[in-house]
């Protein structure tokens, strides 16, 4: 079975840590960028009127134009049952020529009835966030999980390491040492073996010599 060395898992979490900055660094980029891109509201409007009825769910938000106040609209977003508008200001979110008034956020997809004493809009939430902003918080997810998953790897790997080089201090010099044994010794156990072929080949011949039978 292949197993990943402990410094190459070290130098891979490395690699992962650092396109994860970069990824969340790009992130930041690209949901600064859609925080500065305006939306047409006109033009994104799921109602504009003074009087009417939708079906929605989820976040929106209510725009009047700038010709009025913040407060100057009486606005009732409303089912049978429940009014869920929540008047309040927020300058962060004004669009030229249109004011923010208020927010309703039904949980479910109800039929609302709208009425309001002046001419208003309702944007749907999601309607702010373009292309760039989806793009940025994907990259931002795929950061944050690569960051985590790398530092995680890299303390893992340094432990191992560690441990290694505690069980067997001297598992780095044992074996240059035993090389330069035998190559020191190699040439005497050489001669050795020389010596002893030709003393058996000295005496094979003698006793050749010496036969009765010549």
């Amino acid at each position: 079975m292949y197993h990943i060395q402990p410094h190459t898992m070290a130098r891979n979490s490395g690699l992962i840590v650092w396109s994860s900055v970069a990824c969340l660094l790009l992130s930041l980029v690209l949901i600064i960028v859609n925080l500065e891109t305006e939306t047409d509201l006109e033009a994104e409007a799921v109602f504009r009127g003074d009087s009417g009825s939708l079906n929605v769910s989820g976040g929106h938000t209510v725009y009047i134009s700038d010709e009025y106040e913040c407060f100057a609209a009486a606005v009732t977003i409303a089912n049978e049952t429940e009014d869920f508008f929540k008047p309040g200001c927020d300058e962060i979110y004004d669009q030229p020529g249109w004011l923010v008034i208020g927010t309703f956020h039904p949980m479910r997809e109800s039929l609302l009835s709208v009425n309001s004493t002046h001419e208003i809009l309702i944007i749907d939430d999601a309607s702010y966030i373009t292309s760039a902003g989806y793009l940025g918080c994907g990259l931002c997810c795929l950061g944050l999980i690569g960051l985590v998953g790398g530092l995680i790897t890299r303390s893992t790997s340094r432990k191992k390491v560690s441990t290694q080089q505690t069980e067997n201090p001297y598992q780095s010099t044992q074996q240059p040492v035993q090389q330069q044994a035998y190559g020191r010794y190699a040439p005497v156990e050489s001669q050795y073996k020389e010596d002893f072929m030709q003393q058996e080949q000295n005496s094979t011949e003698a006793e050749e010599t010496s036969s009765p039978w010549d």
